[in-house]
């Protein structure tokens, strides 16, 4: 493949996923992912997460999970830290701690921020918020 023939993918790549936000901007899911599907197919890994977080803002979680994953197994940090923050959006903390910390591993420094957000929320969410019962296990409401 010559320069030339390169340059002009690169640049239609970065179409694309342009016209994909403005797709998703104007109220066209529809259209926006199936530009985004192409941006991706054409090797933009930001048009992987961007297709993930279309499904996520749709409220299509597993599709988007399975998407996130696919762009962090193309090489997106970013996708992983997205993915951490919906696990913790889904009261899932410990699978978000453990993304965020991948995340950061592979160098991230956003991805220290999330973990400190996750730390901190939960701190704020007693253990036991009905207390313990006479043999030490967690108390449920009261009906």
């Amino acid at each position: 493949m010559d320069v030339e023939t390169l340059a002009r993918q690169v640049v239609d790549v970065g179409v694309l996923n342009h016209l994909a936000r403005v797709r998703e901007a104007a109220g066209d899911r529809r259209r926006a992912e199936h530009v985004a599907w192409h941006a991706a197919r054409a090797g933009d890994v930001g048009a992987s997460r961007s297709l993930a977080a279309l499904r996520e803002r749709a409220g299509e979680l597993e599709g988007a999970e399975g998407l996130y994953e696919q762009a962090f197994g193309a090489g997106s940090i970013r996708a992983l830290i997205a993915l951490a923050l919906m696990r913790a959006g889904a009261n899932d903390r410990a699978s978000a701690a453990h993304l965020a910390r991948l995340a950061a591993d592979a160098g991230d420094a956003d991805a220290l921020i999330t973990l400190a957000v996750l730390q901190e929320e939960a701190k704020k969410e007693p253990m036991w918020p009905y207390g313990p019962a006479p043999d030490g296990t967690p108390m449920s409401p009261w009906p």
